[in-house]
Protein backbone atom coordinates (compact mmCIF):
# COMPACT_ATOMS: atom_id res chain seq x y z
CA UNK A 1 0.00 0.00 0.00
CA UNK A 2 1.20 3.18 -1.24
CA UNK A 3 1.49 5.93 1.84
CA UNK A 4 -0.59 9.18 1.92
CA UNK A 5 1.00 12.45 0.46
CA UNK A 6 1.69 14.72 2.87
CA UNK A 7 -0.05 17.78 2.81
CA UNK A 8 1.19 21.72 3.09
CA UNK A 9 -0.51 25.36 3.05
CA UNK A 10 0.97 28.20 1.77
CA UNK A 11 -0.17 31.45 2.28
CA UNK A 12 1.41 34.28 0.57
CA UNK A 13 -0.10 37.47 -0.57
CA UNK A 14 2.64 37.34 -3.59
CA UNK A 15 0.67 34.54 -6.20
CA UNK A 16 4.30 34.32 -7.92
CA UNK A 17 6.28 33.59 -4.38
CA UNK A 18 3.44 31.41 -3.10
CA UNK A 19 3.70 29.41 -6.76
CA UNK A 20 7.04 29.24 -6.75
CA UNK A 21 6.94 28.08 -3.29
CA UNK A 22 4.55 25.27 -3.93
CA UNK A 23 6.60 24.39 -6.90
CA UNK A 24 9.72 23.68 -4.83
CA UNK A 25 7.87 21.56 -2.23
CA UNK A 26 5.71 19.32 -4.79
CA UNK A 27 9.16 18.56 -6.33
CA UNK A 28 11.52 18.07 -3.47
CA UNK A 29 8.85 16.41 -0.90
CA UNK A 30 6.21 15.36 -3.13
CA UNK A 31 3.61 17.04 -1.12
CA UNK A 32 0.41 17.52 -2.14
CA UNK A 33 0.61 21.95 -1.85
CA UNK A 34 -2.02 24.35 -1.60
CA UNK A 35 -1.59 28.34 -2.16
CA UNK A 36 -3.38 30.65 -1.27
CA UNK A 37 -2.97 34.58 -1.00
CA UNK A 38 -5.36 36.01 1.93
CA UNK A 39 -5.91 34.65 5.30
CA UNK A 40 -10.22 33.85 4.56
CA UNK A 41 -8.59 31.54 2.12
CA UNK A 42 -6.72 30.10 4.18
CA UNK A 43 -8.91 29.16 6.82
CA UNK A 44 -11.21 27.76 4.32
CA UNK A 45 -8.87 25.46 3.73
CA UNK A 46 -8.08 24.90 7.40
CA UNK A 47 -11.92 23.98 8.02
CA UNK A 48 -11.54 21.13 5.41
CA UNK A 49 -8.43 19.64 6.52
CA UNK A 50 -5.52 19.35 8.91
CA UNK A 51 -1.78 19.96 7.20
CA UNK A 52 0.99 18.59 8.03
CA UNK A 53 2.45 21.99 7.70
CA UNK A 54 1.79 25.70 6.57
CA UNK A 55 4.20 28.07 5.41
CA UNK A 56 2.75 31.21 6.35
CA UNK A 57 3.47 35.27 5.49
CA UNK A 58 3.38 37.36 8.26
CA UNK A 59 2.62 40.45 6.29
CA UNK A 60 -0.21 42.49 7.54
CA UNK A 61 -0.28 40.38 10.49
CA UNK A 62 -1.84 37.63 8.21
CA UNK A 63 0.58 34.60 9.78
CA UNK A 64 -0.57 35.78 13.30
CA UNK A 65 -4.12 35.65 12.42
CA UNK A 66 -3.92 32.07 10.89
CA UNK A 67 -2.19 30.89 14.15
CA UNK A 68 -4.69 32.63 15.99
CA UNK A 69 -7.13 30.50 14.46
CA UNK A 70 -5.42 27.44 14.55
CA UNK A 71 -5.16 27.63 18.65
CA UNK A 72 -8.87 28.85 18.58
CA UNK A 73 -9.53 25.94 17.17
CA UNK A 74 -6.87 23.67 19.29
CA UNK A 75 -5.04 22.43 16.06
CA UNK A 76 -1.32 21.27 16.11
CA UNK A 77 -0.57 21.71 11.97
CA UNK A 78 2.80 22.81 12.18
CA UNK A 79 4.01 26.33 11.18
CA UNK A 80 6.83 28.00 9.41
CA UNK A 81 6.14 31.85 9.12
CA UNK A 82 7.76 34.11 6.89
CA UNK A 83 8.99 37.92 7.30
CA UNK A 84 11.24 40.16 6.69
CA UNK A 85 13.03 41.91 10.25
CA UNK A 86 14.55 40.86 13.56
CA UNK A 87 12.45 42.86 15.70
CA UNK A 88 12.34 41.34 18.98
CA UNK A 89 9.34 42.41 20.88
CA UNK A 90 7.65 39.98 17.57
CA UNK A 91 10.42 37.35 18.50
CA UNK A 92 8.79 37.38 21.71
CA UNK A 93 5.23 37.15 21.04
CA UNK A 94 6.63 34.25 18.24
CA UNK A 95 7.77 32.42 21.22
CA UNK A 96 4.67 32.75 23.51
CA UNK A 97 3.43 30.81 20.63
CA UNK A 98 5.50 28.02 20.06
CA UNK A 99 8.31 29.43 18.39
CA UNK A 100 11.09 26.93 17.55
CA UNK A 101 13.79 28.53 15.06
CA UNK A 102 14.14 31.26 13.29
CA UNK A 103 16.21 31.59 10.09
CA UNK A 104 15.65 34.05 6.82
CA UNK A 105 13.11 35.40 3.95
CA UNK A 106 13.51 35.86 1.32
CA UNK A 107 13.16 32.56 1.71
CA UNK A 108 16.59 30.54 0.56
CA UNK A 109 15.20 27.45 -0.77
CA UNK A 110 18.04 25.39 0.89
CA UNK A 111 17.34 26.66 4.27
CA UNK A 112 13.48 25.89 3.69
CA UNK A 113 14.36 22.07 2.97
CA UNK A 114 16.29 21.97 5.85
CA UNK A 115 13.58 23.08 7.95
CA UNK A 116 11.14 21.41 6.56
CA UNK A 117 12.75 17.80 6.76
CA UNK A 118 13.53 18.64 10.60
CA UNK A 119 9.70 19.58 11.05
CA UNK A 120 8.83 16.51 9.35
CA UNK A 121 11.00 14.17 11.78
CA UNK A 122 9.97 16.18 14.71
CA UNK A 123 6.30 15.50 13.78
CA UNK A 124 6.65 11.98 12.75
CA UNK A 125 8.78 11.63 15.98
CA UNK A 126 6.02 12.98 18.20
CA UNK A 127 3.32 10.79 16.87
CA UNK A 128 5.82 7.76 17.20
CA UNK A 129 5.56 8.80 21.03
CA UNK A 130 1.85 9.62 21.44
CA UNK A 131 2.23 13.40 21.38
CA UNK A 132 1.28 15.94 19.28
CA UNK A 133 2.23 19.30 19.93
CA UNK A 134 2.34 22.61 17.45
CA UNK A 135 5.30 23.39 15.91
CA UNK A 136 5.98 27.13 15.04
CA UNK A 137 9.09 27.80 13.30
CA UNK A 138 9.82 31.46 12.13
CA UNK A 139 11.96 32.43 8.85
CA UNK A 140 12.63 35.80 9.37
CA UNK A 141 16.04 38.06 8.40
CA UNK A 142 16.74 41.66 8.48
CA UNK A 143 16.30 43.93 5.61
CA UNK A 144 19.84 44.97 5.13
CA UNK A 145 21.21 41.30 4.71
CA UNK A 146 19.07 40.96 1.65
CA UNK A 147 19.93 44.28 0.29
Amino acid sequence: MKPERKSFLILDGDRAVGRHLADFLENVFAFEVEAVTSVESAVQCLEKQPYDGLLLDRGEDDGFRVLAWLQEHNRTDPVIMMGYGADWDLLAEYVKRGAADLIGKPVQLSELERTIRWMVYERETQSRRGKRRPAVISILVPRTLTS
